[in-house]
């Protein structure tokens, strides 16, 4: 997934503003294309910002940026967050992926991918994300140790639709179907890894369109790639 660091500053700016407590929907044009882009955005009571934004290629992405007001400088280790109860997520995962694009870091802000496009986002990060009521994230300071920041995203699936598309409400029945898709993507994308040099780019490029085509069909992804 290519990405264009100028579209994501456009989608990543966040206004000098009180805090907020609740989520809203922030609707911009981009100066580039003269389309309308919309983002969820919720900032803390210590003016951090969350944002989930749709891309170009239809991926949608959650950004974690420092308020502009404080002094604090990211390391070099990606976070870690937790939403309610759930598992903690490690983003060094996700940055030391070496066939899909899902990890974007500077001094103030970290983005990643929480979902890889179109459909109902019945399982996965983006529907924790959706459904939770508590976001906790550990980041890492440039001058050694950690400091932790607490979300309060109650409302995250309303704003988070009207930002994206994505249905507000899962699909109950499509649970067992979006796991054989997770799971048929993973084998395939094992495969991928196996390959060398450009075999394997060709073959994560060739993943990322058959993934997007099936739309949640794990039968269709994979007679794509055959």
């Amino acid at each position: 997934m290519k990405r264009s660091h100028a579209v994501l500053a456009l989608f990543t700016v966040v206004f000098a503003a009180p805090c907020y407590a609740q989520w809203h929907v922030e609707t911009r044009t981009d100066s580039m294309t003269d389309k309308l882009v919309k983002s969820a955005v919720l900032v803390n009571s210590e003016g951090h910002t969350l944002t989930i934004y749709r891309s170009e290629d239809k991926s949608i992405w959650a950004v974690f940026r420092l308020s502009s007001a404080s002094l604090d400088v990211l390391a070099s280790t990606p976070p870690i967050y937790r939403i309610d109860k759930l598992p903690p997520n490690d983003l060094g995962e996700a940055k030391r992926s070496k066939i899909f694009h899902m990890f974007e870091q500077e001094p103030k802000w970290v983005q990643w991918l929480i979902f890889h496009g179109d459909g109902p986002a019945n399982t996965g990060t983006l529907r924790e994300l959706m459904d939770g009521h508590t976001l906790i994230v550990r980041y890492f300071l440039f001058t050694g140790g950690n400091k932790e920041t607490t979300f309060n995203i109650t409302g995250a699936k309303d704003a988070i639709s009207r930002a994206t598309g994505i249905p507000s409400e899962a699909d109950p029945n499509a649970a067992t179907r979006d796991k054989r898709f997770h799971e048929v993507f993973a084998e395939l994308s094992n495969k991928c890894q196996s390959l060398k040099g450009k075999a394997s780019v060709d073959c994560a490029l060739r993943l990322g369109k058959c993934a997007e085509k099936a739309n949640g069909d794990p039968e269709a992804m994979r007679a794509c790639m055959k």
